[in-house]
This record gives C-alpha cells, sequence and structure tokens, in this order.
C-alpha cells in the first residue's frame, strides 16, 4: 500500500486546522497517510506551542517538531550588526548550518517526504525548512488569515507600506543569494500545486465546510466547557495592537476604546454588560492580561482559555462577534451563522494604510463595520 508522508509547517493552531481540513477534501483510499507538524516561528509562544501539540494529538498528527530554538533568529540575523553579521554568514555558512541540523532531525523520523503545507507570505525560516526537505515533495499553500484575501485594491501607497516591502524582498533575495552564489548551494523556492483558503477566493481552493468538520471533532473529542448558557457577545483581542511603537496605541488608549464599544453594545442588543466576554490573542502577555481583567468594562475570559474562537461560536450561544482585525470576522456568519463587526480604528492616529485595507477587505466580505 504507498505511504504519503505529508508536512506542515506551522506557526498558529490555526494553520494546524487549516492543515487537516485540506487533508480531508485530498483524501483518497488504499494511501496510508502520516501527517507531521513543525513549529519553526519564533514568535510562537509556549502557551501556543502547547495549544498545536494537545490538538495534534486529537487530530492524529504522527509527529509535532518543535524547532523554534533551531532556526536562526530573524532580527539577530538582519538587525544586530548588520555587516558583521552577514560577513559571519559568508564566512561561516551559517544558513547552511542550519540546514543540516534540520535535516538529520527531520529524517531521524522520516524516510521521505512526499507534501509540504506552508503558508503565502513565508519567511526566511521557512525558506530554511523547505531547503532542509531534499526529497522535491509537491508543495501546497495554505490559508494564513485575512492577508491571503488582500488585492491590489487594498494596497496603499506611503512611506511605511513601501519600506515594509522593501524589507521583505531584500530579505528573501538576501537569502537566495547567500545560500545559492555563496555557499554553493541550491536554493529551492516551492512552486505550489494549489492555494487552500476557506472561503472562496481566485483561483483557490475552498475549504470552510471541512474548516468547520474538524473544529467540530475537536469539540467531540476534548471536554471544553461552556462560557455562559445565556446568549453572549464575544469581543476578539487582536495582536497588532500591542505593538505600540509600530501602532501607537498604548494599552490605556485600547482599554478606554473598548469600554466606549461596550457601550454600545448594551444599547444595540440590549444585553447585560455580565454577558459581554472578551478573549485576548494568545500573544497578549499576561501582564497586558491583567491590566485588561482590571479595567475592562466586561467579563474577561481566563488567561489559560486559549482555544480558537471558532470553537467558542460552536460551543456557546453567541449572538454577535466584534473585532479590531480578526479573521474570524470574515468567516463568523458565512461558516458559523454568528453576525460579525469590524471595530473600525481609522478615525485614530495609528497605522492608518493598514486599518484602511482592513476595513475595506471587510466590506468585501460583507462584514459590519462600527465606528468607535
Amino acid at each position: 500500500m504507498k505511504i504519503v508522508n505529508r508536512f506542515l509547517l506551522c506557526s498558529s493552531v490555526f494553520q494546524l486546522i487549516i492543515f487537516k481540513s485540506i487533508l480531508k477534501k485530498r483524501f483518497e483510499e488504499n494511501v496510508i497517510f502520516n501527517d507531521y507538524v513543525i513549529i519553526n516561528n519564533r514568535n510562537t509562544i509556549d502557551s501556543a506551542k502547547d495549544l498545536i501539540i494537545n490538538y495534534s494529538n486529537i487530530l492524529s498528527i504522527k509527529k509535532v517538531f518543535d524547532l523554534r530554538d533551531i532556526v536562526p533568529n530573524e532580527n539577530v540575523l538582519y538587525k544586530n550588526n548588520k555587516y558583521k553579521t552577514i560577513k559571519s554568514l559568508i564566512k561561516n555558512r551559517v544558513l547552511i548550518h542550519y540546514i543540516k541540523k534540520i535535516k538529520n532531525i527531520i529524517y531521524s523520523e522520516v524516510n521521505t517526504i512526499d507534501e509540504v503545507y506552508y503558508r503565502l507570505n513565508f519567511n526566511l525560516n521557512d525558506l530554511i525548512i523547505i531547503n532542509s526537505l531534499i526529497s522535491h515533495p509537491k508543495f501546497f499553500i495554505i490559508e494564513d488569515g485575512m492577508g491571503d484575501y488582500f488585492t491590489f485594491k487594498h494596497k496603499s501607497v506611503n512611506i511605511y507600506e513601501f519600506k515594509n516591502y522593501l524589507s521583505n524582498n531584500l530579505k528573501k533575495y538576501f537569502a537566495k543569494f547567500i545560500l545559492t552564489y555563496l555557499s554553493q548551494f541550491k536554493i529551492i523556492y516551492p512552486k505550489p500545486l494549489s492555494h487552500f483558503t476557506n472561503l472562496p477566493f481566485k483561483k483557490n481552493i475552498s475549504v470552510g465546510k471541512e474548516f468547520r468538520i474538524v473544529i467540530e471533532e475537536i469539540i467531540n473529542k476534548k471536554n471544553i466547557s461552556k462560557i455562559s448558557d445565556k446568549e453572549i457577545i464575544l469581543i476578539l483581542g487582536a495582536p497588532l495592537l500591542s505593538d505600540v511603537s509600530r501602532y501607537n496605541f498604548d494599552i490605556e488608549q485600547e482599554i478606554n476604546m473598548y469600554n466606549k464599544l461596550f457601550n454600545k453594545i448594551k444599547y444595540e442588543h440590549k444585553i447585560n454588560d455580565k454577558n459581554i466576554y472578551y478573549k485576548h490573542h494568545p500573544r497578549l502577555s499576561l501582564r497586558n492580561w491583567k491590566i485588561k481583567k482590571d479595567k475592562l468594562l466586561c467579563n474577561v475570559l481566563p488567561y489559560e482559555r486559549l482555544e480558537m474562537a471558532e470553537v467558542e461560536l460552536l460551543i456557546n450561544n453567541v449572538i454577535h462577534v466584534y473585532s479590531v482585525s480578526s479573521t474570524t470576522l470574515i468567516y463568523s456568519k458565512k461558516i458559523f451563522g454568528v453576525e460579525g463587526t469590524l471595530i473600525d480604528l481609522t478615525k485614530y492616529k495609528l497605522h492608518k494604510s493598514h486599518f484602511l485595507r482592513t476595513k475595506t477587505l471587510f466590506q468585501d466580505f460583507e462584514v459590519n463595520v462600527l465606528e468607535i
């Protein structure tokens, strides 16, 4: 019987669910599938890693490779003493060292790698992992959130966007230059066979139906308590507001914004503030969670409750969901039958182009918009 080994480059539990959704779509009879997950993003914190492992066990993932401490720190490669770092990369072939080390780890477990699933906006560490998979597998792109739905119409021309575009592309060309020419290594740039997204988009293959089925499987196999037996409003926190240097929006401003929102919610939905719940993003620090717990005028879910927002939509009687940018808003009505509203922050002195294109994108998917 044919054996197919499939690998996911993973930085979040959302990607894991998308991965398993795709595999349901691509099921073949008379084939033994072995599914593996590689966690290779240094920004994936331990609690998020633990949730990935927990869900992987439920979803019959054969093994999870935690390579966060194996892959290089991009901040070191690009920001700290650039010229010295580049010289070191050239002289010592640092990246090739990482590739060889990763090869040894992965190929100690498997003989061949047949398929690799990765995000559209891959980074240097993703590229290093891809170049560690020497058996030339088939490549597939998975959705990584709302960024997969942006088109040219959502772009804006400003100095920040230009610098970000230039930086990202220079990193990729820099990696190719080091890996290919200076290290005498033929780099593999993946050529995907398909691009999968939850919702129909361009020529992508939609897996929204399978996405919901996978989440239902997790709920059936895992004892997850309800937030409440009553009708509730769910507020989904976002990681982007935690970067004060980038968005000029500190936690006190964020709390004031949310408290204004709660007043509008109570008036709009005729609901008690005890039935409004704030769910933090997994990357929120415990320190900031405690501040929000103390100052937000609603219920704040426990810090250790890290279940996906989509899980909460299915096990609770959620009548409406709000967020400043969560991708869940795009799916909430189309996949889960729950109305969603984007909190419009374009009038704040933040990263205006980001929030403007986010607003335009969500409106394209018929998501409600509320200005605070």
